[in-house]
């Protein structure tokens, strides 16, 4: 078993801008093909299931992409259940200032991970 490690930054060490790493590439990534028209994605295509703010992050150019504050502030509070998952008691304690750090034992993952289905 590996040992993660989970790194907890201060609210004002939470990035500012997300870094758009093919400004730095050699050359781009294929664009993803539309599986109808296996023609380039176009905006307009995913527009029903992505915000178009989204979208513009995914096709911007420019080296770093500002985070808006409404979305910084909600990775604050979804960080702070520590799985991923927004928790809403975990928020109501951090809230409180009780929130508690628990790190779960080691053997019981171990079990956990014994008795997941072994899939070929």
């Amino acid at each position: 078993m590996s040992i993660k490690a989970k790194v907890l930054l201060d609210e004002e060490e939470i990035p500012k801008a997300w870094y758009n790493i093919q400004t730095d590439m050699p050359a781009l990534p294929e664009p993803p093909l539309n599986p109808m028209t296996k023609e380039p994605v176009k905006p307009e295509d995913v527009l029903p299931i992505f915000p178009m703010e989204i979208i513009r992050q995914e096709v911007s150019t420019e080296r770093w992409i500002p985070i808006p504050e409404e979305v910084r502030e909600e990775v604050i509070f979804f960080n702070n259940s520590g799985h991923g998952h927004f928790d809403l008691g975990a928020y109501d304690a951090f809230l409180q200032g009780k929130l508690v750090d628990y790190e779960y034992p080691v053997e019981l993952v171990k079990q956990a991970l014994a008795n997941l289905p072994k899939i070929p």
